[in-house]
């Protein structure tokens, strides 16, 4: 339960400072009930804390702010935001009476009908005490190159998530929908192995900083912590065991292939342009000719063009035919960063891995489309 809250509450703050902070803590507003698309508003000491639950995924976030009485009070969270966006920067005057919300700023005021704080949820305190702790930037990148992959349908709840797996002294960043598999290898050694949910990656991606600044993660009883010092996000975890998605990555391959990551990208997007409906597109590799052909086709028409490769076949003047959904190898390839990529193709050409040059963390898997009936 929630302490008894103080009917009233006065204390002024940035207009900045408060805008930012509601701009974060709306990430986690839910929809099933009433109280839960509201912010509980804090103000103890000389810090406001603004707090969001979906229930799933929880937000806090601390600003500096004069108080001159404790107190709290919750109030519809976009409502709030958008007037607060609305404001100029300048201070603002935050006075609650009869829980409700009254706001000044310059000549602005507006007041604001609050709900009763007791029937906010409650989030629960992480108990550990040894945190993990990674740079901001480092664990932003590393999930932005994963998160696409992981998969969106409830059939499969333990691919619908990241899969953060520690491995000896580092840790793979592993995410999957079955078609296709991210893995990206960091140096930080997480605690234990845990499978984070896909909506929870993709708010801490947008509230993460692009800087060296750390975050402190916390795991306890089937639920993470990311303190990032003014703001905490609280998640918890998919349960369940993460497929043995190492079992399916091939280590001996029939062909390897050199090729400009930017011209596939450029050559892939124009073979999009016809493609059918289900983004089909063909890659022949001429080891002989050291060139790829890309091929599309539907009703609309027909494209072809070529790249040159520097292609390293174990099967010598033996073509090689594959089709493939192009976005599936979009998004590997713009999630690489390397001027120079190489295809390896499995034998039979039953599975292809993409690996960025000069970047042995990171590697792409990919698996072909079944031949369609006009082949």
């Amino acid at each position: 339960m929630h302490q008894c809250a103080q009917k009233t509450m006065k204390l002024i703050c940035s207009q900045k400072k408060l805008n930012n902070g509601l701009n974060i803590v709306e990430k986690a507003i839910g929809k099933s009930l009433p109280v839960l698309e509201c912010v509980l508003v804090s103000a103890k000491e000389d810090k406001i804390e603004l707090s969001t639950t979906n229930l799933e995924i929880s937000i806090k976030h601390q600003l500096s702010a004069q108080v001159e009485e404790e107190g709290q009070i919750v109030v519809p969270a976009k409502l709030f935001s958008d007037f607060v966006e609305k404001l100029p920067n300048k201070d603002i005057e935050l006075n609650v009476q009869k829980n409700a919300l009254e706001v000044k700023c310059g000549e602005f005021k507006a007041k604001i009908n609050g709900l009763d704080v007791n029937d906010f949820p409650v989030i629960p305190e992480i108990k550990s005490e040894s945190p993990t702790e990674i740079k901001q930037n480092i664990l932003k990148e590393t999930l932005s190159r994963v998160i696409e992959m992981a998969s969106t349908s409830e059939s499969r709840p333990e691919i619908s998530g990241v899969f953060i797996n520690p491995i000896d002294k580092s840790t793979k960043i592993v995410a999957t929908d079955s078609f296709r598999l991210a893995e990206k290898n960091i140096e930080t050694k997480f605690e234990q192995a845990i499978i984070l949910p896909r909506q929870t990656v993709q708010e801490l991606i947008k509230i993460l900083d692009n800087d060296g600044e750390k975050a402190k993660i916390f795991i306890d009883d089937n639920q993470i912590l990311f303190d990032l010092g003014e703001t905490k996000i609280k998640s918890r975890l998919i349960e369940g065991p993460y497929p043995d998605y190492q079992k399916i990555i091939p280590q001996d391959f029939e062909t390897k292939i050199t090729i400009d990551r930017q011209e596939l990208i450029d050559n892939l997007v124009v073979s999009s342009i016809f493609a059918n409906k289900i983004n089909e597109i063909k890659l022949i590799i001429d080891p002989q000719e050291s060139q790829i052909k890309i091929i599309s086709h539907s009703e609309k028409g027909k494209n072809e063009s070529c790249i040159k490769a520097e292609i390293e076949s174990k099967v010598e003047g033996e073509l090689i035919e594959i089709l493939f959904n192009y976005k599936y190898i979009l998004d590997g390839l713009n999630n690489m960063f390397s001027d120079k990529i190489i295809l390896n193709i499995a034998e039979n050409a039953h599975k292809t891995i993409i690996n960025p040059v000069g970047d042995n963390s990171y590697i792409y898997l990919i698996m072909p489309l079944a031949k369609s009936d006009s082949e």
